[in-house]
């Protein structure tokens, strides 16, 4: 054994690294040279060849970390990976990366180094724990996103630290799910955050606990990194691409009363003189508040557009009214249709989203009464639409001075917008589809039965 310490001294001393006395570096070279082995000879010169099953081998030649080489390292995972659980979220952020992890050379050996935190490669000197692991975790995690960010521009990842509360996480939320990892003494390990049946945020790890006070646990942090780098941009790469600068008014009615403006990650909806240009034709605001506040629970939060603050979060969403103008703003952000879709199978997704935010309204008594194309958006990530402007909505069998006999507008009368939905195709339509549209135009059929029909049920 003392014959191998001494070896392993004068091979390190031969590389460069200032060995200590011994009595102050034993334990913990002894722990590190242990790891050393496990990941095949770390090269601390210029370069690091890691084994396959850490993802963390560099080709001898790589001194490359152009966005072509990165995208040939990190290949997105599918867009729907996301939505798939934790035992999926754990597989992607174990895979391999080929040809190695995309960092120049002396990159691996600050990772292995450490920077300013370890005395030579090995012996951490960090006097305060919680700072340590505060730089353990920016200089593996954050770091590598913003080399990411710093090649493809268009996915911009923000971490919130400490901010479950602001970030909505321990409440109700969208699809697909949230990422983190919780950190302290140098030990991380990721979580997923997803929603469960019954509306409540579950917290399920997706990494086993690494020590990030060795070369061996920030090399897989390093790598969980990427992959998640992979599983971000694989969701948004399949999104709508939007050229359009943040403030842009979506639309604008023709006399300026009525604006939609998109905003980062949510869209703002404004209605100037409310009482007199919406509330005494459409709806009220006590009305409009109600109808949001019960599409807001967990069990339609999928199904129909959805209010939330100006950030995006829960807390203060719902309509407001001020000085007489009308203010709410809407999340997701999708893709407004201009037309139906160009297939039939398209239409078929289409109307079941149609009809699931139906079902939503139906089952709370309230009719939308505003169905047409320009009011469903499409989610291009999740491959699914949505049906949206709740600003017409009104209750079940009341006045409608603009549809129905009798000015009734009942949730039939929604039921036969939908069918007029699939009219003026560019394409013929099935038997089943035809069969759906007129059992939606002859009134004896609700949304919950409708969404039922073989024709749906295979879209």
């Amino acid at each position: 054994m003392e014959a191998d310490i001494r070896d392993k001294e004068q091979e390190l001393k031969d590389k460069g690294v200032i060995v200590k006395e011994r009595s102050t570096l034993l334990a913990p070279l002894m722990r590190q040279l242990v790891e050393l082995q496990e990941v095949e000879n770390i090269l601390l010169e210029a370069r690091l060849a890691g084994p396959e099953s850490l993802g963390a081998k560099v080709a001898a030649e790589v001194d490359d970390t152009t966005s072509e080489y990165l995208a040939g390292c990190l290949p997105p995972f599918d867009a729907d990976m996301l939505m798939r659980g934790p035992e999926t979220l754990a597989q992607c952020l174990a895979q391999h990366l080929e040809p190695g992890l995309p960092l120049l050379p002396q990159h691996f050996t600050e990772v292995v180094q450490h920077n300013i935190n370890l005395q030579g490669p090995l012996v951490s000197t960090a006097d305060v724990p919680r700072a340590y692991t505060m730089i353990n975790t920016y200089s593996v995690v954050e770091t590598t996103f913003k080399l990411c960010m710093r090649y493809w521009p268009e996915l911009d990842i923000a971490i919130k630290r400490n901010s479950a509360d602001q970030s909505g996480a321990t409440g109700e939320y969208t699809s697909p799910c949230m990422l983190g990892y919780a950190a302290a003494e140098g030990l991380i390990q990721f979580f997923c955050i997803e929603q469960h049946s019954s509306g409540i945020a579950q917290l399920a790890p997706i990494s086993p606990r690494l020590n990030f006070n060795s070369a061996i646990g920030r090399l897989k942090g390093m790598l969980i990194a990427f992959n998640i780098w992979r599983l971000l941009i694989g969701y948004t790469s399949t999104g709508p691409v939007v050229p359009l600068p943040v403030g842009y008014t979506l639309k604008e009615s023709s006399n300026g009363m009525r604006t939609v403006t998109l905003l980062p990650g949510v869209i703002r909806k404004c209605i100037r003189h409310f009482s007199r240009t919406h509330a005494e034709q459409f709806a009220s605001f006590e009305l409009l508040q109600e109808l949001y506040a019960k599409m807001s629970k967990s069990e339609h939060r999928r199904d129909i557009i959805q209010a939330c603050s100006s950030d995006g979060g829960d807390e203060g969403a719902g309509p407001r009214l001020e000085r007489d103008e009308y203010v709410v703003y809407l999340a997701p952000v999708g893709v407004p249709c201009t037309g139906p879709p160009e297939t039939e199978a398209a239409l078929a997704s289409a109307v079941l989203g149609v009809l699931r935010g139906l079902v939503a309204l139906h089952s709370k008594g309230f009719v939308h009464r505003d169905i047409r194309w320009p009011n469903v958006i499409f989610l291009p990530a999740e491959q699914r639409w949505l049906l949206i402007d709740l600003e017409h909505a009104g209750r079940e069998g009341g006045a409608c001075a603009w549809h129905g006999e009798g000015g009734a507008y009942t949730a039939a009368s929604d039921l036969q917008l939908v069918a007029d939905l699939m009219n003026d195709l560019p394409y013929p339509l099935s038997a089943s589809a035809l069969g759906l549209q007129q059992q939606l135009l002859g009134g004896g059929l609700s949304a919950a039965d409708a969404l039922k029909h073989p024709w749906l049920t295979e879209a």
